[in-house]
């Protein structure tokens, strides 16, 4: 059976910018699906859960004939420019470094009040 017969583009065959906008989409489905309390199986459970579900149905609209260009463009793409803005505010916040010195300086207060006591 073919993708074509379901009226589905072939991801293989897209470009790469709409590539990446398709597994932008699915990722947007996904976190969608797991924001909402819907599932009550636990974390993993819920993170699998959301990702067949609101990852596959995004995918499924980004890979469609007729909505797909449009989802992968406007789903796809405000996923692609958000974690490219989320990537800039971390290197000119340095977040990751100020969490690794902060979870270093609890530890070390952990460590001492523990050595007192």
């Amino acid at each position: 059976m073919k993708l074509s017969e379901f009226d589905l583009s072939d991801p293989s065959t897209l470009p790469k910018d709409d590539q990446d906008e398709l597994v932008g989409a699915a990722a947007v489905g996904a976190l969608a699906i797991f924001l909402l309390p819907l599932f009550e199986i636990g974390f993993f459970g819920d993170v699998a859960l959301s990702a067949l579900i609101g990852g596959g149905l995004a995918s499924y609209l980004g890979l469609r004939n007729d909505v797909g260009s449009t989802t992968r463009k406007v789903v796809g793409r405000s996923a692609i420019v958000a974690a490219e803005k989320a990537k800039q505010y971390e290197r000119k916040e340095q977040l990751a470094e100020k969490a690794k010195a902060k979870a270093a300086d609890l530890w070390k207060e952990a460590k001492k009040s523990i050595l007192e006591k």
